[in-house]
């Protein structure tokens, strides 16, 4: 209530006021440990506040303060409702930190501030969280409740930098080290990522905030932030398209409406052919290729990908290629292959976790091998009856530098980790022929590339601060690249649309540029955006 009312004094201008207001609010959720949860908000708007009165150092602090906070947090929360007031309030307290360091032209600053956000919410999204029921604080526990409060209690830099490091030990105890570690406590510096990105490659970061968003445009020889609107309108117009999209829709006005929005106040758009785009928000969910630059669809002109964070991305460029002793070319899996007959429109998807949605896909056979002709050899189809999740586990899937899914898939937007691939079912076995997503982040894998040629595998849970899904769940088990899938996908279009994919990738052209041939001999054909984006 404190920091509501602090925040309604600082819309009257009552700076002053406003500041005594959210100070008595935080000392009295010190007192009591339940509210030490709604310090960070505290902090934040103390910050902005601060700012307001020009104190833009201390406001810094103070940011760094809320954010440190959250992400000790984090590691101890008790129940899922304030794992997701802890992201909702991560997510703000970064947006506004961002931005304000992006008004100060800090821009090494607000990359690694955000950087770091997107990392601990990597970490909160990829790893399996149990809510823990009441019980009695472990040591750990309690050491890491000690320091959140000394840590709150000292703005000396010395020592908030000795506290810092002390909360990293205990979170190491109650956390196994992963990617998700790296990503959420050694995010990639600015200048490191742009050594990085190649020639033509535009790095496009997202952060969506109120009464304005922003886009950090990075290439390897510059960096600038764009001023976008808000966050509600931009997500209102995205929802709207893919709404529209999934119905099999052509909307060109709202398709040319939306890359104004996005792309046409970025220069550096224009002068770059691949754009790899880091999505907040509902813009997780939105296809860029589908965007409409003056009449044309962007894929025409541009190539795009996506990443989670330019963490993750300088991770993955990073990662070594397996020995070319032990790799093996292609795995292809094709569990629902009985015929039905043709005139049925037959998607690749389910809406729960029930046997008597998973119809045949009888187009998925033939897609996987007309790929494993086009690839070399030796490679490994498992099909109908054989398609089963064990017989998947048993392969070395650590030496396959591909691995194509042609299966139905689930996602569940409450329970993400419950999100899955479907297998055939094992008769007479033990497996579920669910390959769930807390499964698929324990296969080591090396491979190149993964394709889920399934419906919705780039689809999760949006909140304030990303987005979780299947396609995330390889990136941590090992995998370099995913194709996924934005909704429904129909298995005669996609097999069509999969086979064009694998040819160019056969003529060894890169994954990104092959997969935008296809889509452009999807869309030279006729084809809607439904069927190809």
């Amino acid at each position: 209530v404190g920091g509501l009312l602090a925040q309604q004094f600082e819309l009257r201008g009552e700076f002053q006021t406003a500041l005594t207001t959210i100070d008595e609010a935080i000392q009295a959720n010190k007192q009591i440990p339940d509210e030490l949860y709604f310090v960070p908000r505290n902090l934040a708007i103390k910050a902005e506040i601060t700012a307001r009165l020009g104190h833009l150092r201390a406001s810094n602090e103070l940011y760094e303060k809320s954010a440190d906070l959250i992400d000790s947090l984090l590691k101890s929360v008790p129940t899922p409702t304030i794992e997701r007031s802890l992201l909702a309030q991560l997510s703000r307290v970064y947006s506004g930190y961002f931005s304000s360091l992006c008004d100060q032209d800090q821009y090494p600053e607000a990359f690694r501030v955000i950087e770091k956000a997107r990392g601990r919410v990597e970490a909160q999204a990829l790893q399996h969280h149990v809510a823990r029921p009441p019980h009695k604080p472990t040591q750990a526990e309690d050491r890491l409740t000690k320091l959140n409060i000394q840590l709150l209690d000292t703005d000396e830099p010395k020592r908030r930098e000795q506290l810092s490091h002390a909360i990293a030990e205990v979170e190491r105890q109650l956390e196994p080290s992963s990617l998700i570690e790296q990503t959420a406590l050694d995010p990639v510096q600015l200048s490191q990522l742009q050594q990085q990105l190649l020639p033509s490659e535009l790095l496009l970061e997202y952060v969506l905030n109120e009464p304005h968003s922003y886009v950090l445009a990075v290439t390897g020889e510059s960096v600038n932030r764009y001023v976008l609107k808000g966050r509600a309108e931009l997500e209102k117009l995205s929802s709207n398209y893919r709404s529209a999209l999934r119905h099999e829709k052509t909307d060109t006005t709202l398709a040319g409406k939306i890359f104004d929005e996005l792309l046409g106040s970025v220069p550096e758009y224009t002068k770059n052919k691949f754009v790899i785009v880091i999505p907040d928000g509902d813009l997780h969910l939105l296809p860029f290729s589908a965007l409409m630059d003056a009449g044309q669809y962007a894929i025409t002109s541009h190539t795009f990908s996506t990443v989670p964070s330019g963490t993750v991305l300088a991770i993955l460029r990073r990662r070594a290629a397996p020995l070319a002793s032990v790799q093996l070319p292609y795995v292809g899996v094709a569990a629902w292959t009985t015929a039905v007959p043709s005139e049925n429109f037959i998607v690749r998807a389910i809406s729960g976790p029930a046997r008597s949605q998973l119809v045949p896909l009888p187009e998925s056979r033939r897609e996987v091998e007309l790929i494993a002709a086009d690839l070399p050899k030796p490679s490994k189809i498992l099909l109908g009856a054989n398609a089963t999740e064990t017989r998947f586990k048993e392969l070395p899937l650590s030496q396959y530098n591909v691995l194509h899914l042609a299966l139905h898939a689930y996602a569940d937007l409450d329970y993400p980790d419950r999100s899955a691939l479907a297998f055939a079912p094992q008769r007479g076995g033990t497996d579920d022929g669910l390959l769930q997503v807390r499964e698929i982040r324990r296969i080591p894998l090396t491979a190149s590339l993964v394709t889920l040629s399934a419906c919705n595998t780039g689809v999760g849970p949006v909140g304030q601060a990303g987005v979780n899904n299947i396609v995330n769940s390889f990136i941590e088990a090992g995998a370099k690249s995913v194709v996924s899938t934005l909704w429904e996908t129909e298995d005669h279009a996609t097999t069509q649309l999969m086979q064009i994919f694998y040819k160019h990738l056969a003529r060894n052209e890169e994954k990104a540029d092959s997969l935008r041939q296809a889509q452009i001999e999807m869309l030279n054909s006729g084809s809607p955006p439904y069927y190809w984006a």
